[in-house]
């Protein structure tokens, strides 16, 4: 009897359950499993070791899937109309969401269904159709009933009139829906609420409608819709907020946790063993160890945590581990090299450093370095002792006057043009940028514009990370670089690239601006790993 009425201790997790069983709510085993069977017996596999078998579902998304589905309220509809899936990458969240949209377009009793996938852009929400659309065509059954219009990234289901499509990131072009269903992806990737808010209201008129979201963890952003989501999700789990019309799952690392322990990616991988395993791990986590950015991003996307905007991307014993020989002028004569000039604004410092592959380990490179400081600059400021320290040491040279003076580092530039083989030289396109790129290719220097935003420096940060986790950046043990390395902060997008952070930095970090742009010039040669970079522009 206490069954019946919805007290089935399996499906009681928490006072919610209690509250909502008090308020009239039920679960109804059937509906539950009704869901689970469909992906058994009309879906398959379409990817990996599993592809052409049957998609039985895990026992946590087993789990999910039944709750979601079998909590009913008293009027017979379902309790929950937002699922939030948070998880670790490699864990199956996008082919469990291809199978319930499946499942919403066929078979939830929904006459005139229509069940929507959008994403922070349309590449983004194509990876859940493209799973639905491989599970169509390996099952017979579905295959004869549905129309696939690839296109368009639309399901028909000609039947019951009901259809499931892709849609756009404009906002605008979706008011007006009557949907049924809706998967959004990647909810920590939006730069805004717009596109949730739009779907989140677009099946009113719905009896049931239900917002199936699925994201890892992000950056944290106060004003951002997936921080925002997520918080609601974990006060709901805990019991600090209300919303019985929510169901929060989230898995991932606790903040006290040991990262680097596999009883902590076990924990927060409901599918490790599975389709993630521990030898993906310890590659990764010896990199992380021993640098801040990427041990920022393990922790997001392995064990699903999320992270600051900002981070302090080398530790300092990583860099040291790099000075493999000592690098000098001489050693660059006659040989390629790769430049990036970082010119100070006023009355900064301007970095020029050229990086040439090492002749004599295969695969690094070496790096030499020019400072420049107007000498005004070497009375002020805190840093001002230091400066004068390396002036005195020959590794800071001074510009007459109280500002950069251009023609002077222009000339500089040229003369050592004169001396080594120059490929290319990566400049900021910024104005002095441009006035000085103008002088240079008037000189003959094949001279490229780089900016300065993760499209541009998202490739060039990894190469250099790589780079220094394999000992292979040889620079030399220049005091000024290793003074900026110390000091370089990185700011991270939320599709997971890094950019230095000058804003953020504890001190200067021209000289690793200009090794990246360095860098992006040797790559873009063939060097280095062979990432794809952004689109190269030519002054």
């Amino acid at each position: 009897m206490a069954q019946k009425a919805g007290w089935d201790p399996a499906w009681i997790r928490d006072d919610r359950d209690v509250a909502a069983v008090l308020a009239g709510c039920r679960f109804d085993a059937r509906a539950g499993e009704r869901c689970v069977t469909f992906c058994a017996e009309y879906l398959q596999h379409s990817k990996g070791a599993w592809a052409g078998s049957p998609f039985r579902l895990e026992p946590w998304q087993s789990d999910l899937v039944r709750r979601a589905f079998g909590w009913l309220r008293a009027d017979g509809s379902r309790r929950f109309r937002t699922v939030y899936l948070e998880v670790p990458k490699k864990n199956g969240k996008s082919t469990l969401a291809a199978a319930v949209v499946l499942y919403l377009l066929v078979a939830d009793g929904e006459a005139g269904a229509e069940v929507y996938g959008a994403a922070v852009d349309r590449a983004q929400a194509s990876i859940v159709y493209n799973q639905a659309v491989s599970m169509v065509r390996q099952s017979p059954s579905l295959a004869r009933r549905l129309v696939l219009t690839d296109y368009q990234k639309r399901i028909a289901y000609p039947r019951t009139n009901s259809l499931y499509r892709v849609l756009s990131a404009d906002v605008a072009a979706h008011e007006g829906l009557n949907a049924s269903g809706v998967v959004i992806d990647e909810l920590h990737a939006h730069p805004s609420r717009k596109l949730y808010d739009t779907l989140r209201y677009s099946g009113a008129a719905r009896r049931q409608p239900l917002s199936w979201i699925i994201t890892t963890a992000g950056v944290r952003d106060e004003t951002g819709i997936g921080w925002s989501m997520h918080e609601h999700a974990r006060k709901v789990l805990d019991g600090l907020e209300p919303d019985d019309a929510l169901l929060p799952v989230i898995y991932g690392a606790g903040p006290d946790e040991d990262w680097g322990e596999p009883t902590t990616w076990a924990h927060a991988n409901p599918n490790y063993g599975v389709t993630v395993h521990a030898n993906e791990f310890g590659d990764a986590v010896q990199a992380a160890r021993h640098q801040p950015a990427e041990e920022s991003a393990f922790r997001r996307y392995r064990l699903n945590q999320w992270v600051s905007a900002t981070n302090r991307a080398i530790d300092l014993g990583e860099w040291d581990r790099n000075h493999a020989h000592a690098v000098d002028d001489e050693d660059l004569v006659g040989r390629a090299v790769f430049g990036g000039l970082d010119l100070a604004s006023v009355a900064d410092l301007t970095a020029l450093v050229w990086v040439s592959p090492c002749p004599v380990v295969e695969g690094a490179v070496d790096l030499v370095c020019r400072f420049w400081l107007p000498e005004g600059a070497l009375e002020k400021g805190p840093t001002a002792s230091l400066y004068r320290a390396w002036v005195d040491q020959g590794l800071l040279r001074t510009t007459p006057g109280d500002a950069t003076d251009y023609d002077f580092i222009v000339a500089a530039v040229t003369e050592d043009a004169t001396r080594f083989n120059v490929q290319s030289l990566g400049i900021d396109r910024l104005w002095q940028g441009q006035w000085a790129a103008g002088r240079l290719i008037d000189a003959g220097l094949p001279v490229v514009a780089v900016g300065q935003g993760f499209l541009s420096m998202a490739a060039p940060m990894r190469e250099f990370l790589r780079l220094l986790t394999a000992g292979a950046l040889h620079h030399g043990g220049h005091p000024v670089l290793r003074w900026m390395a110390d000091g370089l902060e990185v700011r991270q997008d939320p599709a997971g690239n890094f950019k230095p952070d000058r804003a953020s930095s504890r001190q200067k970090i021209d000289g690793i601006v200009a090794t990246l742009m360095g860098i992006d010039g040797w790559s873009r040669s063939g060097g280095g790993s062979g990432e794809r970079l952004a689109e190269l522009r030519v002054w």
